[in-house]
């Protein structure tokens, strides 16, 4: 029985990129057209769906990063238009954007995603609040119940992304 060729990298990322394409997770809820930024990303189509966790991945010097600063409202875009349940929403900083629950996860999260001088609840507690802005702090019952029960990443999880960030001798430290 002759035995079927099997598919390169490339050829499997287009099949599962065509299949979801075709049953997408959820309703789109972001929808950017021409969305860019003079120097760093050129007019980009973008369109996400519910339930989606996107990562880009691209070369190095590809403008990656700087689309996510965009989607995320780290930068604020000079083109485009963006829509967030088919209305149109202005996503010009990293509050905004957690308005509407898009949050940017740098590759640098040692310098750009946690406060070192902080413990990790202390970090995840820092985060609700911004979620739920200033004005409006958080009772210590609130902070103990939406880390522990809330849509978020366990701490297991978190733990070992911080872990994937720092060398063994600063495992050690800890």
């Amino acid at each position: 029985m002759a035995r079927k060729p099997s598919l390169s990298w490339e050829q499997q990322v287009r099949l599962l990129l065509r299949e979801h394409r075709r049953r997408p997770v959820g309703p789109a809820i972001y929808r950017a057209h021409g969305i860019g930024h003079r120097g760093a990303v050129g007019p980009t189509d973008l369109e996400l769906h519910h339930g989606e966790i996107v990562g880009f991945a691209r070369l190095r010097g590809s403008g990656r990063t700087e689309l996510a600063s965009l989607v995320s409202g780290v930068e604020k875009p000079d083109s485009g238009e963006v829509l967030i349940d088919g209305e149109p929403a202005r996503i010009s900083d990293p509050v905004s954007g957690l308005r509407h629950r898009i949050a940017h996860s740098s590759e640098n999260r040692r310098e750009d995603g946690i406060n070192g001088d902080l413990s990790l609840r202390e970090n995840l507690v820092l985060g609700l609040q911004a979620l739920r802005g200033w004005a409006h702090p958080l009772s210590a019952a609130e902070k103990i119940g939406e880390v522990s029960n809330g849509p978020w990443l366990t701490v297991d999880t978190i733990v070992e992304m911080i872990a994937a960030d720092r060398d063994d001798d600063d495992l050690d430290d800890d």
